[in-house]
């Protein structure tokens, strides 16, 4: 755990200061082809475009790549093309792509009160409000969301194994997860940006079975409730 902190805050601590030394660059107009124009902002959108495809985000990549190509327009031969039409085709391609891409391993529940059981192992909401009941064994779930509400509740489901784990990749969202009293809580390999964990009850259950939390919470809420 320690070890990944560690990674994030160099990579963060590189990044902050490559985005220093681009902005005086663009101050000084050191380069003056047209691709270097931009070059700090061409750099955050870089880094988050690069990011929104790692944890496969369909709406934000897709904007991502938008502001990019409004800001080289003229550069890519789009001069004549004004930036509100690229703004509004890039959300209207967003929306269409976050519609047709709904990617789970088996099965993806996307209707309100669906069940979904140990033949399926991922939960992914774009811009969806879920709440799911998982009445089967667990052994070990993936919850991806972005912009969107979702409720799981284990009140049905059965713990074989000594632990579970959730694996969580949470970005401007909201996730309850409803976690029998039995269970104990662990959220030591949860990493949060910007992001709270509330759990309301005990950490510690009444048996020695554990679910463990891991992945990342990104400005988002993660509520567990005992039940």
């Amino acid at each position: 755990m320690l070890d990944k902190l560690k990674k994030t805050s160099l990579n963060w601590g590189i990044c902050l200061i490559l985005l220093a030394i681009l902005f005086v660059i663009d101050g000084l107009h050191l380069w003056t082809n047209p691709w270097t124009d931009h070059l700090a902002i061409t750099f955050l959108l870089l880094i988050g475009l690069w990011n929104a495809v790692k944890y496969r985000l369909v709406v934000s990549s897709t904007l991502l790549l938008t502001f990019l190509i409004m800001l080289h327009r003229t550069v890519l031969g789009l001069s004549r093309v004004s930036n509100w039409t690229l703004f509004g085709a890039g959300i209207l391609i967003s929306i269409g792509a976050s519609l047709i891409y709904q990617p789970t391993l088996k099965r993806f529940t996307s209707y309100f009160g669906d069940t979904i059981s140990r033949d399926s192992t991922t939960v992914h909401a774009t811009m969806q409000h879920q709440k799911i009941d998982f009445d089967d064994l667990l052994t070990s779930l993936n919850i991806k969301t972005f912009a969107s509400s979702v409720s799981v509740s284990f009140e049905h489901a059965e713990l074989p194994a000594p632990d579970a784990k959730i694996n969580l990749s949470v970005f401007a969202s909201e996730v309850k997860l409803y976690v029998p009293l039995e269970w104990n809580i662990s959220s030591d390999d949860l990493t949060t940006t910007f992001s709270q964990v509330q759990v309301d009850g005990q950490r510690q259950g009444t048996q020695d079975k554990t679910l463990i939390l891991t992945g990342n919470l990104t400005a988002s809420q993660l509520t567990l409730i005992r039940v």
